[in-house]
């Protein structure tokens, strides 16, 4: 991994908050005095830069403030009531985009926890324990490993895939966790915030591997996504956008329609940890919610994340009419972020609706793709072979944490919420992950 430029980073950082606070003080100056510092900046411009399009900007700048006093008095609140971490994340990106190098690759993000492990060299054994959506493609992929093998539920086991009912489910994870194994919890009945924060809790005083598994954690494109945002390639994140979107026709596999009260837990649309993978935990809440039946139905969460300035949503739209190609389910999925340089587009997850590219940036003066030329796969009987490789690990005493604790309960508490605040005008109010 290339090393990143500790001295232009700070001199970026120094050279951004000096133009912030000139920016301020340039701010508070009469229409007369801002205006002629504008003409001088123009003419320093054109004797020492190359490229006229910047003194052009400049230009337009001055003269929106010259010819437009509610564009003037609007530049002056966008400057003066800015968060100045993120103005200054503006003007670093600036810097970075249209005077320095391109960055360097984006770093890893994921946490890596060490346990004891089995002690065995013997084949891992895996169990499953209840039905779950993804288990005949997960059974696949532990089937195609030479360092596991599959057992009945009940048998001894290293690890266990568990997909059962509330408390069921509780209990046989503090069961598996009492015997030294590790738990996979599978989402759906099996799990709400307090199961979640629970289990992490039993987990860490065990000293035993857990994870919550979600599918889009082990989805390559999106696991970039997530690097590129911890590397800053768009600045600091200000908003994700989540549209997921359930067909009911062209994909090989079919699921019961998202009917009833709680249709926002259909796997098509319970997208709430690809929430808090991308943007952290979240603080407030806001629904709609609306029937979903066989002529289908749409739902819309806005989310305040915790960091602040940052926003979210989650759209599902339920269209039994339309066809969403897909080997697998009819689940498509699409995702867009923006930041302080920039924007980079998830552009489908498990259905095959695009042949383009799965990923596309723009940072700064730079747009560029990632897929197979890069050595990007979309396929999504990935997902299983690498969830399985990671619990395989686990069992052997090393576990990736993909999504940490705060996020993974945040995640369930804005699922557990999300009826009430389509049932509440207004806002619903989240504590923190550790309240």
């Amino acid at each position: 991994m290339p090393k990143v430029n500790r001295g232009a980073r700070a001199l970026r950082q120094a050279a951004a908050w000096c133009a912030w606070r000139m920016a301020r003080l340039a701010a508070r100056l009469p229409a007369r005095a801002l205006i002629a510092l504008l003409n001088g900046a123009e003419r320093v411009m054109q004797a020492t830069t190359k490229g006229k399009a910047d003194v052009g900007q400049l230009r337009e700048l001055r003269d929106l403030l010259r010819d437009d006093p509610k564009g003037r008095e609007a530049v002056r609140r966008i400057i003066l009531e800015a968060r100045g971490p993120q103005f200054r994340a503006v003007l670093q990106g600036v810097l970075r985009h249209h005077v320095e190098a391109p960055a360097p690759a984006a770093p890893t993000f994921a946490a890596v926890a060490a346990f004891p492990g089995r002690q065995a060299a013997a084949p891992a054994r895996i169990a499953f324990a209840g039905e779950h959506w993804e288990f005949p493609f997960l059974r696949d992929a532990y089937a195609a490993r030479p360092d596991c093998r599959i057992v009945p539920a009940g048998e001894p086991a290293d690890g266990v895939e568990i997909a059962l009912d509330r408390p069921e489910a509780a209990d046989l994870a503090r069961q598996t966790m009492a015997a030294g194994a590790a738990v996979s919890l599978h989402a759906g009945p099996a799990a709400d915030a307090a199961t979640v924060a629970a289990l992490f809790a039993d987990a860490q005083s065990r000293g035993v591997p857990v994870r919550l598994f979600y599918s889009y954690l082990y989805f390559a494109p999106a696991v970039r996504l997530r690097e590129l945002l911890a590397a800053g390639e768009i600045g600091e994140l200000t908003t994700v956008r989540v549209r997921a979107v359930l067909g009911g026709k062209g994909a090989a596999l079919s699921l019961a329609p998202p009917f009833g009260d709680w249709p926002l837990r259909h796997p098509a649309f319970d997208h709430f940890p690809l929430l808090t993978f991308l943007g952290g935990p979240a603080a407030r809440l806001a629904a709609y919610v609306g029937p979903m039946d066989g002529a289908g139905g749409q739902a819309l969460i806005g989310v305040r994340f915790a960091a602040a300035g940052r926003v979210g949503a989650l759209e599902c739209a339920y269209a039994p009419d339309m066809h969403v190609r897909s080997a697998f389910y009819p689940h498509d999925l699409q995702v867009e972020v923006a930041g302080t340089d920039g924007v980079i587009w998830l552009r489908r997850g498990m259905a095959e609706t695009t042949q383009e590219p799965p990923l596309a940036v723009r940072a700064g003066r730079s747009a560029y793709t990632i897929g197979i030329e890069s050595g990007m796969t979309g396929d999504w009987a990935e997902v299983y072979r690498a969830a399985a490789a990671e619990f395989v690990g686990a069992v052997g005493g090393r576990l990736v944490r993909r999504l940490g604790v705060a996020e993974t309960i945040s995640a369930f508490r804005l699922r557990d919420k999300v009826y009430d605040a389509a049932t509440t005008p207004g806002v619903v109010e989240l504590p923190a992950a550790g309240e």
